[in-house]
């Protein structure tokens, strides 16, 4: 292949992706889960009111799929599920307060380190 912009701004993006992919792995293997699970907690930190059904939409992943990450994901007390008081065919999904310290730590300590490359430039 010829070495093009094109084909170098290619190479870069999936490298970078390749490398992305790495460090959400090793983050959520951090806390006992895996990427999945962390992009779900993310996304739920990020839109509250989200059901279960929406955030399989979000995700790309059947309802089947979410539901054995939610339980996944309550076992490992991450989130409480719980009928919508209005309506108790509806689920809601809570993140669980006490969990959320190691979350933040992560991404904070991340953050720390990304502002301090930044700051070599």
């Amino acid at each position: 292949m010829k070495n093009t912009p094109e084909s170098t701004s290619f190479d870069g993006g999936q490298e970078m992706s390749m490398w992305m992919t790495l460090m959400h792995e090793a983050m959520a293997a951090k806390l006992g889960l895996n990427a999945t699970d962390l992009k779900a907690l993310s996304l739920l930190r990020r839109q509250p009111s989200l059901g279960p059904s929406e955030l399989a939409v979000h995700m790309g992943l059947t309802r089947g799929s979410v539901t054995t990450l939610l339980d996944r994901l309550e076992r490992k007390r991450f989130i409480r599920r719980s009928r919508h008081q209005a309506d108790g065919r509806q689920v809601r999904l809570e993140l669980r307060a006490e969990r959320q310290p190691e979350i933040a730590a992560l991404y904070s300590s991340l953050g720390g380190r990304m502002a301090a490359l930044y700051g070599t430039y």
